[in-house]
């Protein structure tokens, strides 16, 4: 409310700026600020805590207030009488800035967008603008006034939300199809590095007698030459129990986290001097309990010191701490539960927060033809992950579950999902043949777009890699409709076909989770799923039987 009343208070005097009536002149600019001076008005602006700017009609600037200061690194006389392009733009593709003026300057209307800044002698950095013109008595545009509060942290949300789900999912799948502890710990570190900024992981395991820690494992983002001494001095060493970094996490049964372990002496990190020489700050370790023992103790390191940070710690303890089900063999399919439920909360919370941004981003502003059709399709997006998330949540807490189903137009959605599938594979050509003309269904609607998805997506993945082509067809048989996804890739090789559909199948390296996922949910909603492979490429069919023939 106290913003808005700023801006209401600035509206009602802004009059006053508008009886200069020829070109702006530097006499004027000043005049300009000392009309702000005199209203109170620079202390009112001053006080917004985001960058707020007037300039003249060719974008110089006339004014710029402290959050504009702070945000940019340009003080207030470096600023005036310079374009915004000149200072903290110019970050943005051509086209970005051509729509822009063809919007404030052609046709008159107000511009709203995200727009990525550069600080001076700093870092860029994101926020959303707001710019609109200022009229004359004559209707000609005398001033821009602009508005930009900071999105940095949202647009570094949104990032991180896309790259979370595949590899939550990559995690889930690898731990899940891991033979012993050593295996599983090993996927562990690695995704998590992936995932955090953690750029080193190793795992330690007490020997056999119980007596000391000894390294199971390394992984690493740097440069295999800088890691190399920091690893070979790693694989020749043990610990005791209480002795060095592992060594207390072993013996307290405790996370301990270093700020910057090149300032610690030997007796706190053995390692100090070949972390020194390697250049590695921060660390934490992790224990890993098993029916009250610590079977193994997993550290990380960072590149920069680092206080605690208790989301980190958090999150990790919690995925440690599920791992306890899988060690007792007897539990595997609990821990798959309970690990996807922890990841899938982990992946409804940013959903759910980006479903609320653009609610308001939608109802709020006054986006119009193509950009608010994108949004629209992004909303649309978000809401399917956010359905499925929540429908694989349900399953994995509760058996022989009846979700609601729905009425489905089988053809829209598809066109729909191959539409989404373009956008990410923009070089594979996807073409769809409807034989069956207008079809609907009825089904658990996130589960079964995402039956469409992963095969389409599969197909446009694997197809040829210099000119891939996947075709998509509906047919209707005796046995029901069948959606079929041919690629020309390369046939499937014979040792993999029997594990299409398990966890741990993926002809290009990865997990394979995607054609499982098909496999549960096409078994849970009675559909058939199969293929055919061969020197002409592949084809994944999904067989989904009249209502008569469903037990579903």
């Amino acid at each position: 409310m106290l913003q808005l009343y700023y801006i209401s208070v600035f509206n009602s005097n802004l009059k006053f700026l508008l009886n200069m009536r020829s070109p702006i002149s530097q006499e004027e600019i000043s005049k300009c600020l000392e009309e702000i001076s005199k209203l109170d008005l620079k202390e009112v602006l001053d006080s917004l805590p985001i960058h707020f700017a007037i300039t003249d009609a060719n974008a110089n600037i006339l004014y710029a207030n402290k959050a504009a200061e702070v945000r940019t690194g340009f003080s207030l006389k470096e600023a005036v009488g310079k374009n915004p392009a000149d200072l903290w733009g110019g970050q943005m593709p051509k086209e970005f800035y051509e729509k822009m003026w063809q919007t404030i300057k052609v046709e008159k209307k107000p511009f709203i967008a995200e727009i990525q800044n550069k600080k001076k002698g700093g870092p860029l950095y994101w926020q959303k603008i707001y710019i609109s013109p200022i009229f004359d008595e004559k209707d000609e545009i005398r001033f821009f006034v602009a508005i930009a509060p900071d999105i940095t942290k949202y647009k570094e949300e949104i990032i991180l939300h896309q790259q979370l789900l595949p590899i939550f999912h990559e995690l889930a799948n690898s731990v899940i199809a891991s033979d012993d502890v050593a295996a599983a710990l090993k996927q562990i570190v690695k995704i998590i590095c992936q995932l955090t900024k953690w750029q080193v992981g190793e795992v330690w395991m007490p020997t056999s007698d119980g007596s000391r820690l000894t390294h199971v494992f390394e992984w690493s983002k740097l440069d295999a030459e800088q890691f190399s001494n920091f690893l070979k001095i790693t694989q020749n060493i043990t610990f005791a129990l209480g002795v060095g970094l592992p060594g207390r996490v072993w013996k307290n049964r405790a996370v301990e986290w270093i700020t910057d372990v090149r300032k610690e002496s030997p007796e706190i990190f053995l390692r100090v001097q070949a972390a020194q020489e390697t250049g590695l700050s921060a660390a934490a370790g992790f224990p890993v309990l098993a029916q009250g023992k610590v079977i193994a103790v997993i550290v990380f390191f960072m590149l920069t010191p680092e206080k605690k940070d208790e989301d980190t710690v958090n999150f990790v303890s919690h995925l440690v701490q599920k791992l306890e089900v899988f060690f007792n063999d007897k539990n595997r399919e609990r821990f798959k539960e309970q690990f996807i439920s922890v990841l899938g909360h982990q992946t409804r919370n940013p959903l759910i927060t980006v479903k609320w941004i653009l609610d308001n981003l939608l109802t709020g502003s006054k986006l119009e033809g193509s950009e608010r059709i994108e949004l629209e399709k992004v909303y649309q997006e978000n809401l399917n992950l956010a359905n499925l998330v929540r429908d694989l949540l349900i399953l994995s807490r509760v058996e022989n579950t009846a979700l609601q189903t729905e009425t489905i137009h089988l053809d829209k959605e598809l066109e729909n999902a191959i539409e989404s599938v373009k956008k990410k594979q923009p070089e594979v050509v996807i073409t769809f043949e409807n034989e069956i003309g207008s079809a609907t269904i009825n089904a658990v609607r996130s589960l079964a777009l995402q039956v469409f998805l992963n095969i389409i997506y599969n197909a446009a993945e694997h197809a040829d890699k210099k000119q891939g082509v996947v075709t998509i067809k509906l047919q209707k048989y005796v046995q029901g409709i069948i959606f079929s996804c041919h690629n020309n890739g390369e046939p499937i090789p014979e040792e993999m076909k029997p594990k299409i559909f398990t966890k741990v199948t993926s002809t290009t390296g990865g997990a394979g989770l995607g054609l499982f996922i098909v496999k549960m949910i096409s078994d849970y909603l009675g559909w058939q799923v199969s293929f055919d492979t061969g020197e002409g490429g592949t084809t994944f069919y999904a067989t989904i039987p009249f209502p008569n023939q469903s037990n579903n």
